[in-house]
This record gives C-alpha cells, sequence and structure tokens, in this order.
C-alpha cells in the first residue's frame, strides 16, 4: 500500500512539474518561411575594404554553425524554411513580400531597396552612425546617405548605438524628428507600426572588423531588446551590413541571425 502510494505521488509530481513549464512556454507561431537576401556589393569609399566577401561566405558559414539555440526546444529547421538567394545589383533586387526577408550585404545602402519594397512604418537602425547626408563625396545613393533617403519616403526612423555624426547628420536627425539613442532603449520606445530593422555591424563590439571602424558601446544587452521586439512586433524585415568578410566574423553573423530566426519563429522557449 505504501510503495503504490509513493508510486501515485511520484506520478503526480511529474505531472505538476510537466504543468510548470509547459507554462513557461511562448504559444505556437507556425513554421514559416524565409528568404536569406546575399548581396554581395560593398561601398567603393569604404575606409575598409573586405565586406563584399561577408554575403558570399555567410552561407557556408551558417551550415557549419549548432542547429539549437541555448533555452529553445526545438531545431532552427522546426521553425522555418530557409532559402537563399544571390542578388548582384541592388536596383534590380526584387523581394518575396510574402516571406520574411533578410538582406546581407557590404552596403548599408542594401537597407533603402528593402524598405522601399517591405513598406515599412518604422525603420528601427542599430549603427554607430546616423547616415543622414544629404549626399556624400558626389553621391546622394550612398551608405552615409541611407537614412536620409529612407526618411524622405516618409518612414519614422529609431536610431540604436550613435556614437559620432557629422554636422549635417545633426540638423538632419531634428529635421526629421529621429529619436537617437546611444544605448539599448526600452522596447516602449518603439512604436506597435510595421517595422524594419536594419543592423550595421559597427554599432556592435562583438563585432571585430566592420567596412567603419567604430568604438561601438552595443553588446549582448541588445539581444533581450531583439527578443521582445521580434517576438511582439510586427517586424517585417530585417538586414546586417557592412561586416568585413572574414570567417571567424561571419561565423559569429551566421549564430546573430540564428539567433533573431529563434526570436522571431520560435514555437516554445523555455524561460530559463
Amino acid at each position: 500500500m505504501k510503495e503504490s502510494l509513493r508510486i501515485l505521488k511520484s506520478f503526480w509530481r511529474r505531472i505538476k512539474i510537466k504543468e510548470r513549464a509547459n507554462s513557461n512556454l511562448k504559444e505556437s507561431k507556425g513554421k514559416g518561411k524565409v528568404v536569406i537576401n546575399l548581396i554581395p556589393i560593398e561601398d567603393e569609399d569604404a575606409l575598409i575594404k573586405g565586406s563584399k566577401e561577408f554575403p558570399t561566405l555567410f552561407k557556408e558559414c551558417f551550415y557549419e554553425i549548432e542547429e539549437m539555440e541555448f533555452g529553445f526546444e526545438e531545431e532552427l529547421n522546426e521553425l522555418v524554411e530557409i532559402e537563399f538567394k544571390e542578388h548582384k545589383n541592388l536596383e534590380k533586387l526584387k523581394l518575396e513580400k510574402e516571406k520574411f526577408n533578410i538582406l546581407l550585404s557590404g552596403t548599408h545602402l542594401a537597407s533603402f531597396y528593402g524598405v522601399k519594397q517591405l513598406c515599412p512604418e518604422v525603420f528601427v537602425q542599430f549603427d554607430f552612425h546616423p547616415d543622414l547626408r544629404d549626399s556624400y563625396k558626389g553621391k546622394k545613393l550612398s551608405h552615409a546617405c541611407v537614412a536620409k533617403r529612407i526618411a524622405e519616403l516618409g518612414v519614422k526612423i529609431i536610431q540604436i548605438g550613435i556614437g559620432e555624426q557629422s554636422i549635417e547628420d545633426f540638423y538632419n536627425a531634428r529635421k526629421y524628428n529621429i529619436k537617437q539613442f546611444a544605448r539599448v532603449p526600452k522596447l516602449k520606445e518603439i512604436p506597435n507600426k510595421s517595422i524594419y530593422l536594419s543592423l550595421d555591424a559597427d554599432a556592435f563590439k562583438f563585432f571585430g572588423e566592420v567596412s567603419t571602424p567604430s568604438l561601438s558601446k552595443i553588446g549582448e544587452e541588445s539581444f533581450e531588446f531583439f527578443e521582445t521586439l521580434l517576438g511582439r512586433k510586427e517586424v517585417v524585415g530585417l538586414d546586417l551590413v557592412e561586416l568585413i568578410g572574414k570567417k571567424r566574423e561571419v561565423l559569429k553573423a551566421a549564430q546573430l541571425i540564428r539567433k533573431l530566426l529563434f526570436f522571431k519563429f520560435s514555437k516554445y522557449k523555455k524561460r530559463v
């Protein structure tokens, strides 16, 4: 009798543990369809050359990292179907709007073409530089002008990680009423509207080699922000740009993109 009671209590305890675990899991979002757009183009006036190799090397590195993210209960291929596409010309870029698009490029100008096609209401830009010049070295379509071109489309801009700027950047930020933060803000600063997320590698201190070297301030504290943003807001697309194409850097980029995909598409997340 005592043994039967002990077995029954043990069984009941396992049920309770399972119920508590399930209460900490995210609801299913369904399997997502993702296109990773590889754009091997770099800026002619980049301070450090080599960013055009970043997208080319990414696919190889992406399949060399592990399939799971710590704290989650699925492999990535259970969450998403990923297709890689390469584009040689930004002006001819065509995105599959019914899928979630990620753009990887050596130039931040890729953001302008991504925004034009995906039509978000808000552009959330992680960057050490505002990129708000009207022209740079005689060019209006330049990595130093990308946010200015996007502001002219009527898209609200929020910039995070800003560390230095030109006088033109300074005045245009006020002209277009752009919110700027040196460090990662609270999510309440991001409106509940459709969002395009742009990540310039020079904003993050975990990337060592970028086309415009900087005293980056942002680290792993950004992960909690990304998890909440991608999990609670309508993010219609994202990019990662201006990373030098060396394998040690691209492997870190692959890990970051995997993490962001888990944040957006995970069916379950155990709170640890």
